[in-house]
């Protein structure tokens, strides 16, 4: 006879039982910074659900994530032990309950492969019920109703059902709307050719046409930076070797983390280089965690767990050339957010971290004609003015009227320019005691006369 596990509700939880035992769906998770560190974690918040539609707020404090944090993403089915119970105190709390679940060396985590409760917790009710409901729920309120989200400072879930109800349709374009807006009128538009001289966050427009062989890196759960990797990391086993409770757990001294003498847990995170075209050439982009999970729909950390927990798979990770996954980048055609720093003209970086990107049709058409203006504005000059030399005046509003303008200004510096060697003949000034500001100056000065 199979023993049938039997688990507490979420609202049976009491302080003074120590041996509580849970299975709980985790809906939510998000991280909490330290207090005027925002580089570093302080904890790791969540919200889970029991098959009873109870909902509870946990917490994994920093010092458990070589523990607990593998258990934690959202979606998992947990079963936990030995839960620490702390107070859910504060001015304002997710969910509304005196406790909160937490953990510490005592506790146990677990996977589970089977939950029937409901798959977003909600509880929902058929009309029948409602109708036969014989007490009077009906009040009567005198006011405006406001349409509107409340969300916390760490995050919120929003679910919206497919709707023809005119608020809901607005407030769902009003996102596209945003980002609409800020690829097109916020952000500034240029050529491939043009990022080299300037300091700013810009739009540029082009097609994937190499990805490179490393798709991620090792990261500090700390500070997110790249452990040292010549040194050999520490291998800690828990439970019996072979059980379905063995755990292995790496981990590494990185020399670059704030807290240098602190042995950390590293995890995989996406760094994807990019190699992206357009018709003035090729720059080399890098594609980082969030962004990349965004056209991924995966972790690093997922993507790395199918290789190295699925027995049918034996590749390494490590040395796979192009994942799939990320393959399916090639020959695809986006719009890239990137920040040049001043980094990248001092030093001479030439590759660019993506601070967003989208294939939205709508989006990429109208770069589309940005892009064909801009190219036509530049094909009206000879060899004399490159892209560059015209960038501050073809920066994106490049309509009829302003690219008949562009033409203008474009002929007479050409002009100026072959007219100021005669002019240093005349007066017998060599060519290199003319410096840029003057020779600006000049340019500026004899507008007029052409």
């Amino acid at each position: 006879m199979v023993d049938i596990e039997v688990y507490d509700s979420i609202t049976d939880l009491e302080l003074s039982n120590n041996n509580h035992k849970l299975k709980v769906k985790i809906m939510k998770t998000w991280r909490r910074p330290v207090f005027n560190n925002p580089k570093h974690t302080y904890s790791l918040e969540f919200v889970c659900v029991d098959e009873q539609g109870n909902r509870a707020q946990g917490s994994c404090l920093a010092s458990f994530f070589y523990r607990f944090e593998r258990f934690l993403e959202d979606q998992n089915v947990l079963t936990i032990k030995k839960p620490l119970l702390g107070s859910n105190g504060g001015s304002w709390t997710v969910i509304n309950s005196p406790l909160k679940i937490c953990f510490n060396r005592e506790s146990q985590l677990a996977l589970s492969p089977q939950w029937s409760g409901s798959r977003h917790s909600f509880s929902f009710t058929d009309f029948r019920t409602i109708l036969d409901c014989q007490a009077s729920r009906t009040s009567s309120i005198v006011g405006t109703a406001r349409h509107s989200v409340a969300n916390s400072f760490h995050n919120s879930n929003l679910f919206i059902n497919d709707s023809d109800i005119e608020e809901i349709t607005t407030f769902l374009d009003s996102f596209d709307q945003q980002k609409e807006e800020d690829f097109l009128n916020v952000t500034d538009f240029m050529y491939y050719a043009q990022v080299a001289d300037i300091t700013k966050t810009v739009v540029v427009l082009g097609t994937i046409k190499l990805v490179n062989n490393q798709w991620f890196y090792m990261a500090c759960n700390h500070c997110l930076r790249k452990v040292d990797s010549q040194l050999e990391p520490l291998k800690v086993t828990e439970g019996e070797p072979g059980s379905p409770r063995e755990v292995v757990t790496y981990y590494y001294k990185n020399t670059d983390c704030n807290d240098k003498k602190k042995v950390i847990q590293a995890y995989p995170r996406y760094m994807v280089l990019l190699k992206v075209q357009d018709s003035t050439g090729t720059v080399d982009l890098t594609l980082f965690g969030s962004e990349a999970k965004k056209i991924i729909n995966k972790t690093a950390l997922q993507v790395f767990d199918n290789y190295t927990l699925d027995p049918t798979k034996k590749e390494d990770p490590l040395a796979i050339n192009v994942l799939d996954e990320i393959a399916s980048f090639i020959d695809r055609r986006y719009a890239f957010k990137i920040n040049v720093t001043d980094n990248h003209i001092n030093k001479r970086f030439k590759s660019y971290t993506i601070k967003a990107l989208t294939d939205v049709e709508m989006i990429i058409t109208a770069l589309d004609e940005k892009y064909f203006k801009l190219e036509e504005v530049i094909s009206i000059c000879d060899d004399n003015v490159t892209p560059s030399s015209i960038s501050n005046i073809a920066k994106l509003n490049a309509d009829e009227s302003e690219s008949k303008q562009l033409k203008h200004i474009s002929m007479t510096r050409l002009k100026i320019k072959s007219f100021l060697p005669c002019l240093r003949l005349k007066n017998k000034v060599p060519h290199p005691t003319v410096s840029r500001h003057q020779r600006e100056s000049l340019m500026e000065s004899l507008k007029g006369s052409f």
